[in-house]
């Protein structure tokens, strides 16, 4: 057997494209006017169609925010399991990503999880290291699962989409902080499995993996 010297991180990348992911699920939430897809839920799958068809290209560009946040993830897994007090917790930072697929044309990158055994988890966590002044607004204004939906749906939609690919019925959301006090310093929310939004995602996702192979077959027959 030949040993896949491909980094972790471009083997993460690699495995993602082409797929609708639990990061971007919320696009195809929406509902537009005359379709079932609002206008960014139909550039969405048209983007997911293209990276299907084509070869991989790697287009991650992140923001000063997103590189500060994946350089303070680690921190804040260590202070979440600390509050918690919860042993063998797996975490999937530190360069070590993993993708688990729900489907072939779906899937999900958790930042950590509470597995059972091989094949089940109990549930699992999301970390955001946002900056003071939105961590701020994050205590103030995110008391639990129905405050996150309303304020911050992608992240919503994330969590919920992980839930679905793990097979469990409880995510963490945290949202942390080193430069607030110890008591305020991570916000833990805990989302719940929503069935109606899990009804109205299932069959929402699979009328859009219906649109991306019509799209990808309409590149095919071209003369």
């Amino acid at each position: 057997m030949v040993k896949d010297n491909t980094p972790a991180d471009e083997q993460w990348k690699l495995a993602r494209s082409g797929k609708f992911t639990a990061s971007s699920i919320s696009k195809i939430m929406l509902p537009g006017k005359d379709n079932m897809f609002s206008k960014g839920g139909l550039t969405y799958i048209n983007e997911v169609a293209c990276d299907a068809y084509t070869l991989f290209e790697d287009r991650n560009v992140q923001t000063y925010s997103m590189m500060m946040g994946k350089i303070k993830e680690p921190e804040a897994f260590a202070f979440y399991s600390k509050l918690i007090g919860l042993n063998g917790l797996q975490y999937f930072g530190d360069g070590n990503p993993l993708f688990k697929e729900y489907c072939k044309d779906s899937g999900g990158s958790p930042d950590a999880i509470a597995p059972v055994d091989a094949d089940t988890v109990s549930f699992g966590g999301e970390f955001k290291c946002p900056d003071r002044d939105t961590h701020w607004d994050y205590l103030k204004t995110i008391k639990d699962q129905y405050d996150l939906k309303k304020l911050c749906p992608d992240y919503y939609g994330q969590c919920e989409f992980l839930m679905r690919t793990f097979k469990c019925d409880l995510w963490h959301w945290v949202s942390y902080n080193e430069y607030f006090p110890l008591k305020d310093r991570a916000l833990i929310i805990e989302v719940k499995w929503d069935k109606n939004y899990q009804n109205d995602l299932e069959v929402r996702l699979q009328q859009a993996i219906k649109m991306k192979y019509e799209l990808i077959e309409q590149f095919k027959t071209r003369s």
